[in-house]
């Protein structure tokens, strides 16, 4: 694996749990407002096929990154 993707495979990582964590911060702060996982649980309960469809591609992405990262 390259340098950049020692950079940014981290980045990545943590950046995306960092920025929903924000969102949620500042969403529960505004009064009558609800979570990013309320969002969410509501999009994967009215598209539940799209959802698993996009949690298995994101799945596969990260097993990718990771039982690929050796090869290089």
């Amino acid at each position: 694996m390259s340098r950049a993707g020692f950079v940014l495979l981290p980045v990545v990582v943590f950046g995306i749990p960092l920025a929903a964590a924000l969102i949620d911060l500042v969403t529960t702060r505004r009064p009558n407002a609800h979570p990013v996982g309320y969002y969410v649980n509501q999009f994967a309960v009215d598209h539940p096929i799209f959802a698993a469809g996009l949690a298995t591609v994101i799945g596969a992405l990260i097993a990718h990154f990771f039982l690929n990262i050796g090869d290089g």
